[in-house]
């Protein structure tokens, strides 16, 4: 019954209803209250999730971006793959390309010190070694930054917001993607993954020349509710310049895939998204 309901919510729209998203997390609190600690099989690995009402649910249930990862997954890349996952939060992504890729060099972004407890033990759940946890924030600057974190959604904490009182909030360093390549020359990436709660566009501007001349595949997170009045601009130019440098992309919409070669803002739905370059 939950899986369809988790079907009908983005076929009817009503993740814009927020009556109807509040209801679904409530009921998910409850509903999950007793799984949030254990292991949890997805596709072939097993996952601590912790208490996060909107990620647990669809890792239970085996519909965690799996358009997504189905497309992904089913590339070849080479057997060296460098994968930058940026948001790596407990490593979903992570993990199963490290575990596919034993040979190649996994580095998890994941300014949120308190999912790295969660995002280790992941790591050695699946006997994956090949990675390294990068506790910095990538942008498309330097210095330090702070992150407001809702304690239902740790997963979803978000750079430079206003705290809200059920909130805790943490510093981190900032670093932009290119400066991160210059100190680790030998990580230059074959495959990036981009989820970072609305902050993708300065991420890109960050990674800009390495997409320019290495034309990783990339797959960034699209989600209208993070395009806020002021960064609308910044959106558009954003996605202009990955069109500009790849041609063409996969863009991802409740779970169906269609080839776009240019970006328009019709293609906004109001749910969540991912746009696959390259």
């Amino acid at each position: 019954m939950e899986a369809l309901l988790r079907k009908l919510i983005p076929k009817l729209k009503l993740y814009n209803i927020r009556f109807i998203v509040v209801l679904y997390e409530k009921y998910a609190a409850i509903r999950y209250k007793k799984e949030f600690k254990k292991e949890i099989d997805f596709r072939g690995s097993k996952f601590i999730v912790g208490r996060d009402v909107t990620l647990f649910p669809s890792v239970y249930l085996g519909s965690y971006e799996k358009c997504e990862l189905d497309i992904l997954l089913g590339r070849t890349f080479p057997k060296d793959l460098v994968f930058w996952d940026i948001g790596a939060n407990i490593g979903l992504y992570s993990i199963l390309f490290g575990k596919k890729y034993p040979s190649g060099k996994i580095v998890s972004f994941e300014p949120n010190k308190q999912l790295h407890g969660l995002l280790a033990s992941n790591f050695a759940l699946n006997q994956v070694s090949n990675y390294r946890i990068e506790g910095v924030a990538l942008s498309n600057d330097s210095g330090m930054g702070e992150m407001s974190i809702d304690d239902s959604r740790p997963g979803a904490g978000r750079i430079k917001q206003e705290s809200r009182s059920s909130s805790s909030s943490e510093t981190f360093q900032i670093i932009s993607g290119e400066q991160y390549l210059k100190l680790n020359p030998e990580l230059l990436p074959d495959l990036i993954k981009i989820d970072v709660e609305g902050h993708e566009p300065e991420v890109v501007r960050g990674i800009s020349e390495i997409l320019s001349s290495k034309k990783p595949t990339l797959t960034i997170e699209v989600f209208k509710n993070l395009w806020e009045s002021d960064r609308g601009l910044l959106w558009e130019e954003t996605l202009t310049f990955l069109f500009g440098v790849y041609k063409e992309s996969i863009l991802i919409t409740d779970g169906n895939s269609r080839k776009i070669t240019s970006w328009s803002t019709h293609y906004l739905s109001g749910g969540m998204q991912t746009l696959i370059f390259g």
